[in-house]
């Protein structure tokens, strides 16, 4: 916990310092947060990432971040936040695989925000 608190200020900072990439670098802290078991911390990784806007370079690198975010939104238990990232991570890949794995993650997000 204490390595991916300590990994999760450094892509912050890095975020802070290099707004090139830096919606991908805070995405990447809230994911680490997560792991390093701070949720509030997560939270305002989150935000953060939502603020900076997806990766622009090209449609793959779109497709991670919103995967990325999707998966931070499930493990924070807001499916209904996962939803339209999944939606999105879809959108900008023709890789069958990670169309698959969105798809799926998709329908149990959208179950789980189900009232």
């Amino acid at each position: 916990r204490k390595d991916e608190a300590a990994l999760a200020e450094k892509l912050e900072k890095q975020a802070f310092d290099e707004p090139v990439g830096a919606s991908g670098k805070y995405k990447d802290a809230a994911l680490a947060w997560i792991r390093a078991a701070e949720p509030q911390k997560a939270s305002a990784a989150l935000a953060a990432a939502e603020a900076a806007g997806p990766d622009s370079r090209n449609d793959l690198l779109a497709h991670y971040w919103h995967h990325g975010m999707a998966d931070a939104y499930l493990e924070l238990n807001h499916p209904e936040d996962a939803i339209p990232h999944l939606e999105k991570a879809i959108q900008k890949t023709n890789i069958a695989g990670y169309i698959k794995t969105c798809q799926e993650k998709l329908a149990k997000a959208r179950e789980a925000a189900a009232p």
